[in-house]
């Protein structure tokens, strides 16, 4: 397979995890829905999930659609850095999870956002490092 080839597979899959993450985290694994005053700061985590996953989402397409190695470049850091700002922060740092391990958002949702958000960064970093060997 060539580099290109490869490149776009990677830039396709890639699109496809975000989209998982983005729709997943509203449909296939959400946050605690059972009490909703108790688990409003779950909601939250997982509204922000959803919001960065949509700007992940934007960057993942104009990714798939560029064609300059330079402008992929940057597109390639950008999404790694929302993406593990999202991963890190949010349901670590910012927003707060239920301490309860056995709720929605410890048991589903935070694993779910967690695997997804390291394969994206990783899939981001080999785009970057063929983009960069391109620019050269």
């Amino acid at each position: 397979m060539k580099k290109s080839k490869f490149s776009l597979l990677l830039r396709l899959v890639q699109l496809a995890l975000v989209a998982v993450l983005t729709l997943g985290v509203r449909f296939l694994f959400p946050a605690c829905t059972a009490m909703e005053d108790e688990c409003k700061s779950c909601v939250d985590c997982q509204n922000a999930i959803f919001a960065f996953g949509l700007a992940m989402l934007i960057i993942a397409l104009v990714l798939l659609l560029c064609s300059n190695a330079y402008v992929r470049c940057g597109l390639s850091v950008s999404l790694i850095i929302v993406d593990l700002v999202m991963v890190i922060l949010i349901p670590n740092r910012l927003i707060s999870l239920c301490m309860m391990p056995d709720m929605a958002c410890r048991a589903h949702m935070y694993p779910a956002v967690l695997l997804l958000g390291i394969l994206i960064a990783v899939i981001a970093f080999v785009n970057l490092v063929i983009n960069a060997r391109k620019v050269r």
